[in-house]
């Protein structure tokens, strides 16, 4: 009996040693690769949205996803990040305290989330004449001599029905074009093909070919009248 009470002791002795020494390897790697419990550029705990909205303010999801991001110009690999796009926020978890953590805005160069499929997200600067700005993250859809971003965001609105939720988030998204440092907020296509001084015809074959239109699928039209100006002349 003595032998077995002994055993026991050691075997929760062991679980309790290997527990430590795990969490101090996590923290060990959390301080090693990821900057944010730094006073300089931890912009405070995040505070979860009311529970009633409908919905959530995250661009996929309500789980931490595993992304890259570069602060103060430093790059850093295989974070959880959540991308509030309500309050257009990079949020963190902070390992050791267990809580959501805010990254602050102004520290930020650029962030990705790997899946389902790579999206890249870069810091304008520019305080051009366009309402939903805020912190200045955009969606990097094209690189190349003119850029396509896209600027993810969601509000929240008034439930008709009653019930559980009183409100909704709703998302939506506007597309920017960016050529020799002038932006370009995308409203109706005419505008494009102005901005990149371009004709229609050049690439309207292509296309309807592709059974391609601006109303039904203006991210995808974009992206090629993009891709195609970038193109030209190669």
């Amino acid at each position: 009996m003595k032998t077995s009470v002994f055993f026991l002791f050691a075997i929760l002795l062991f679980v309790g040693s290997a527990s430590a020494q795990m969490q101090s390897v996590i923290q060990a790697q959390y301080t090693e690769n990821i900057p944010f419990h730094q006073e300089v550029v931890s912009g405070g705990y995040y505070v979860d949205p009311p529970n009633n909205i409908e919905g959530h303010p995250y661009l996929q999801d309500k789980k931490f996803e595993i992304g890259n991001i570069t602060i103060n110009g430093l790059f850093y690999e295989q974070v959880p990040i959540l991308y509030d796009i309500h309050k257009d926020l990079v949020i963190t978890f902070h390992p050791i305290h267990r809580q959501k953590t805010i990254i602050q805005a102004e520290k930020i160069n650029s962030f990705s989330i790997l899946e389902p499929q790579e999206k890249k997200f870069i810091k304008i600067e520019e305080n051009f004449d366009y309402n939903n700005h805020n912190n200045g993250f955009y969606e990097l859809v094209t690189e190349g001599n003119a850029q396509l971003f896209c600027k993810h965001y969601k509000t929240v609105n008034a439930k008709k029905e009653t019930g559980k939720y009183s409100r909704i988030f709703i998302e939506e998204s506007d597309y920017l074009l960016k050529k020799e440092n002038k932006f370009l907020l995308v409203k109706k296509k005419s505008s494009v093909f102005e901005f990149l001084e371009m004709e229609k015809k050049t690439i309207q074959k292509e296309l309807k070919k592709r059974d391609i239109y601006f109303k039904r699928s203006p991210r995808a039209y974009l992206s090629i009248v993009t891709e195609f100006y970038n193109n030209q002349g190669k």
